[in-house]
């Protein structure tokens, strides 16, 4: 009979391995002997913490025996994957158990699962010696050992269905679906004892499941260590009065006579101060090596079941502290214009904190009045637009002309009762067919057909909270508006109508709401109205408030836009199509809107 020896090794592997004494170290240690990085990491090579203390804490509650949930709240790209990976690595090699990663999306799985775990997975030569040898067995969403399952998975129910988990990674719970987490973590329950829930997120939504998933835990923040007096502090942004010390400061020259900055000075001045000593720290790989290396989390040393902690971009980052503090000024910036998208992206990738639209919302409603009088003229206006809101026996119309800055003013607003009525108004005011926007919603074929008359745009509100992705430039943004795929083509043409379809756009309401309301609250620049406006004009803008409610299913804090009192919110709606078609236009940022290629065909 004859002998193989790669048969025989790899039988005495797998006899050996079940009497082998397992690795009682903390899992950080084990890391550091274990866990070879690529080229994925900024530090490739054998894995050490001396760049990245505060991955050490969420490890060895890992690693304890009572803890069974970690939720870790970080900036964008700030290494809380790496904790993940390297749990995932210590279980297969040391603790054995169904283990379960969940994505956001199915092609974020697979491209996570791809790119990253399997080549951690398979760097790790404790891990690399258990991989089947039937190449089946090795998926492009996990692997099927012999002694345990591994899977990626994209966060839905067939996938939380049917499966009972030990471990459990979930990755950007935030962009899951609402009740999602919630329905993930019962698949875990049969393993209550012994189970180990590890959910990794940058900064979601004020309230959302993951808010409340850190808010439930310990709460742990990481502090730096000042190394000139010692202090230990949470790392801040801005102080919250412009006269008390510390965080992230430049030189007052760098904002112009004019109130815009010069960015570049921005980046060349800007340092940390420590809130206690004022001693000033430059953006370097060495400054940010000694805030850290003394730094530990806030809170007691003892292991609680269910622990929670935050690091922002001030601590894996602090080396493009001057690229943050330009993100940070164009986000003010855009908040004076009306958006709020680039402080949003901030406050959660970079502050790795719970967007809170509330503290804006919450400003009193003051419309800014001018020294203009409705219909005066604008000689220096370069647009102007009009937005209809469809009722069953009505029409509300509003107009306004709009200049770059953004600098808008009231034209007119009120109620029209027929849609020749409504065409007459236009041709009154000069203007064009391509910027008069008609709303969809209720009334469909009636606006379609409508538009194909006078050659009209047809609108069609969306909640679309975080508005819709476009590509510009070869880069993804996050836009207000966006053509549908297809044109509004009516079932039935009225008699006189020259053309057969009608362009279409999809519009966020969240994005134009809250947009909006900085407007109305005086925060954004340039929007007013007259100082005569008509009576029902201010009580419909004043009726849109957010309130909060508790979501059913999961008993999250939901914000949500409704309407109070009895006028109505017809022409709120009007000027948040204003916002929408000015951005089409090129006045609040986008693209421009060009001639449209008439549709004649039958």
């Amino acid at each position: 009979m004859s002998h193989c020896p790669d048969f025989e090794s790899r039988f005495f592997e797998a006899s050996a391995s079940a009497f082998r004494q397992r690795d009682s170290r903390t899992i950080d240690l084990w890391a550091r002997d274990n866990i070879e990085l690529g080229t994925w990491s900024p530090w490739p090579g054998k894995i050490s913490f001396d760049h990245t203390p505060w991955l050490i804490p969420p490890l060895r509650w890992l690693s304890s025996p009572t803890c069974h949930r970690i939720t870790c709240v970080a900036a964008a790209a700030g290494g809380k994957s790496t904790v993940g990976e390297v749990f995932a690595a210590h279980c297969i090699a040391e603790q054995p158990g169904f283990f379960c990663w969940f994505a956001q999306t199915e092609a974020a799985a697979k491209e996570f699962a791809e790119s990253r775990i399997n080549q951690v997975l398979n760097n790790c030569e404790k891990v690399k010696r258990l991989l089947p040898r039937d190449w089946r067995k090795v998926r492009s969403n996990g692997i099927l050992f012999d002694h345990m399952t591994f899977l990626v998975l994209p966060a839905n129910i067939s996938s939380a269905q049917s499966k009972h988990i030990r471990y459990m990674v979930c990755d950007e719970p935030w962009l899951y679906a609402p009740g999602m987490l919630m329905q993930l973590h019962k698949r875990t329950t049969k393993f209550a004892h012994n189970r180990k829930i590890l959910e990794l997120s940058t900064g979601s939504v004020a309230g959302d499941e993951t808010d409340q998933a850190y808010q439930g835990g310990s709460r742990r923040d990481w502090q730096f260590k000042c190394p000139e007096c010692g202090h230990l502090h949470v790392p801040f942004f801005s102080p919250e009065r412009l006269d008390a010390p510390g965080g992230v400061r430049w030189a007052a020259e760098c904002k112009k006579d004019s109130g815009v900055y010069d960015f570049d000075m921005v980046r060349k001045t800007v340092f940390y101060e420590c809130p206690n000593c004022r001693a000033q720290f430059k953006p370097t790989e060495e400054n940010q090596h000694k805030l850290n290396s003394g730094g530990r989390y806030t809170g007691p040393d003892e292991i609680f079941e269910h622990e929670s902690c935050h690091w922002s971009a001030l601590v894996s980052d602090f080396r493009l502290l001057g690229d943050f503090a330009v993100e940070f000024l164009q986000a003010k910036a855009a908040l004076k214009r009306g958006s709020t998208e680039l402080l949003q992206e901030f406050t959660q990738k970079r502050l790795a904190e719970a967007w809170d639209s509330s503290r804006i919302d919450a400003e009193p409603i003051r419309l800014v009045e001018s020294t203009y009088d409705l219909g005066d003229p604008w000689p220096e206006a370069e647009l102007r637009i009009m937005t209809v809101d469809v009722q069953k026996h009505h029409l509300w119309a509003l107009i306004r002309d709009w200049k770059e800055g953004p600098e808008s003013r009231l034209v007119w607003a009120g109620k029209i009762m027929t849609w020749d009525e409504l065409r007459n108004k236009q041709v009154e005011h000069g203007i064009e067919d391509r910027f008069v926007f008609v709303d969809s919603s209720h009334f469909t074929e009636l606006v379609y057909g409508q538009c194909c008359r006078f050659d009209w745009n047809a609108i069609k509100g969306e909640k679309a909270q975080s508005g819709f992705t476009v590509d510009i430039d070869g880069m993804q943004y996050r836009v207000p508006v966006a053509a549908a795929n297809a044109k509004g083509t009516p079932a039935q043409l009225p008699a006189d109508a020259p053309f057969t379809a009608c362009e279409l756009f999809r519009v966020s309401e969240e994005m134009t709401a809250e947009s909006l309301h900085l407007f109305r609250t005086g925060r954004a620049n340039g929007w007013t109205v007259p100082r005569n406006p008509p009576a029902e004009y201010l009580e419909q803008m004043s009726a849109r408030v957010r309130r909060s409610r508790q979501h059913k299913l999961t008993g999250q804090t939901v914000w949500e836009w409704v309407t109070i009192g009895k006028a109505g919110e017809h022409l709120w709606d009007c000027e948040r199509y204003q916002l929408a078609a000015a951005f089409l236009a090129n006045i609040l940022e986008g693209k421009k809107l060009e001639p449209k290629q008439h549709d004649t065909t039958g």
